[in-house]
């Protein structure tokens, strides 16, 4: 990030109160000149399986054992979707800055058959993620000064460092799940390469 001078300030493991007063815990937030990019870390192994609009998406992973290999397949819920109500709770304190969802799976994951359709966020391996900085930080504008940065960074510092309570209650109430309209994600393969 620093050899491409994409500046800007990041925070880690905030827990976030939403509008409807439940907690939306938050990996990853870098505040820069673009917005707000909101990155939901996945550090899963296997091959990874979705479409942006499932509730659960699939992960298969092959098991040797003195007969062969077996497959077995786990779900986990969307991440599109979890990130989509972390989006929403950051706009809910700071309206009107642009905020754009990253899904960084680890690099022990494959991502196949991912199917997402749109254009404003980004599901890609974690090797990937000069990629994806690029292409946000090349076709977008500047919308937020080195203040304004600086303005958005404090607020959000505040949800940083939760105590105890706090957590508690977003684990009591995580798998509350919303439906959403989810557009505009874009998809990099294995390599780092661009998929639409």
């Amino acid at each position: 990030m620093k050899a491409k001078n994409y500046k800007g300030n990041i925070l880690h493991d905030l827990y976030i109160p939403a509008a409807d007063g439940k907690y939306s815990q938050v990996d990853v937030l870098f505040v820069c000149s673009k917005g707000i990019l909101v990155i939901e870390s996945k550090n899963y192994s296997g091959t990874i399986s979705g479409n942006e609009f499932d509730n659960n998406w699939n992960i298969g992973n092959k098991d040797s054992t003195p007969f062969g290999s077996i497959n077995r397949s786990n779900t986990f819920y969307n991440p599109i979707k979890q990130n989509k109500k972390h989006i929403e709770a950051v706009q809910y304190h700071l309206k009107g800055i642009p905020c754009f969802s990253l899904i960084a799976f680890s690099e022990r994951c494959k991502l196949s058959e991912i199917k997402v359709s749109s254009k404003t966020g980004y599901v890609f391996n974690r090797y990937a993620m000069i990629n994806v900085f690029s292409r946000i930080f090349n076709s977008n504008p500047d919308v937020l000064n080195d203040d304004m940065i600086n303005y958005v960074t404090n607020h959000l510092r505040q949800f940083c460092n939760a105590d105890s309570s706090v957590k508690k209650a977003h684990n009591d109430n995580m798998r509350d799940n919303v439906t959403h309209d989810y557009n505009n994600f874009e998809y990099f393969d294995n390599y780092g390469d661009y998929k639409g």
